[in-house]
């Protein structure tokens, strides 16, 4: 099991959504997109090129519920963390930065 810290990009708006998991974006309703420490900064120009409240989550993956999966992106040649079946426990939250 992968035991590094892993980032989740999301907005402030759903960073601050009450309970005790995190509310997701659309962008994960198939799996939940993660990214590692090195892939925040091209993730956050890519996919949130207008927000003004982003939110980067650091991740403790061995507090996640379902599975982990580090695999290929559709159409890409780079692999990222996926997670099925599952959710994200503000527990799992180690720290968050507002960019």
């Amino acid at each position: 099991m992968y035991t590094n810290p892993i980032y989740k990009i999301t907005t402030k708006d759903l960073w601050e959504q009450n309970g005790n998991t995190l509310k997701l974006s659309p962008m994960d309703e198939n799996f939940i997109h993660f990214a590692e420490a090195d892939d925040v900064d091209r993730i956050v120009c890519k996919f949130f090129p207008n927000e003004q409240n982003v939110v980067v989550l650091k991740i403790d993956p061995t507090k996640l519920t379902g599975k982990l999966v580090k695999e290929l992106n559709p159409g890409g040649s780079r692999e990222f963390y996926h997670l099925y079946g599952g959710t994200i426990p503000k527990a799992a939250v180690i720290s968050f930065e507002m960019l």
